[in-house]
């Protein structure tokens, strides 16, 4: 897992999003919703396909709405397949939102990088963290 600061908000990135829902990750994971919540104690948007991550907190400690991302949101969390809110969560992170991705397809100079056809399969790779220097931005991979 990485973890990052851009424009006002932060990002934490797993590599993969199986480890948005492990039981084994639950400390580390509450403890990643309330660094990319500020301290706002919102309402942390889960996408559909990771709403197992709800589980992990029975007690209320976060919460969870299952849903796209909504404005009043202060943490969302989804995986790297899609591209269709790519813009949306541009602009929610740099406007001081937290996002918590899980990114499968995300290996550095690794296989996807090298096969153009597996980076055409995640097209959410665009809404990547990226430092170089002084200069941060998203960038995509195809």
């Amino acid at each position: 897992m990485a973890a990052a600061r851009y424009g006002k908000g932060r990002v934490v990135v797993a590599t993969h999003e199986s480890q948005l829902h492990s039981p084994k990750l639950a400390g580390f994971l509450l403890n990643a919703l309330q660094w990319l919540d500020e301290g706002k104690k919102g309402l942390v948007g889960v996408d559909a396909s990771l709403k197992r991550l709800c589980n992990l907190f029975p007690h209320a400690e976060v919460k969870f709405q299952v849903s796209h991302l909504t404005s009043d949101m202060s943490v969302y969390c989804c995986p790297s397949y899609s591209d269709r809110e790519v813009e949306k969560i541009h602009a929610f992170v740099a406007e001081g939102g937290g996002l918590l991705i899980g990114a499968a397809c995300f290996l550095p100079l690794g296989w996807p990088y090298l096969h153009h056809s597996a980076r055409k399969e995640c097209p959410g790779e665009t809404v990547h963290y990226c430092r170089r220097g002084s200069e941060s931005s998203f960038f995509q991979t195809r």
